[in-house]
């Protein structure tokens, strides 16, 4: 039972530490994109 509260906890914060990651890899693409598209005009 210890167990599985500890893997719960565990497999918890490392989902919340990745969707982080994501959530930030795509703000950075939407900027990526607005550089790029402002730096052709």
């Amino acid at each position: 039972m210890v167990g599985f509260l500890i893997g719960l906890m565990i497999g918890g914060f490392l989902g919340i530490c990745v969707m982080a990651l994501m959530n930030a890899a795509s703000q950075a693409d939407e900027q990526m994109k607005h550089y790029y598209s402002n730096k052709e005009l």
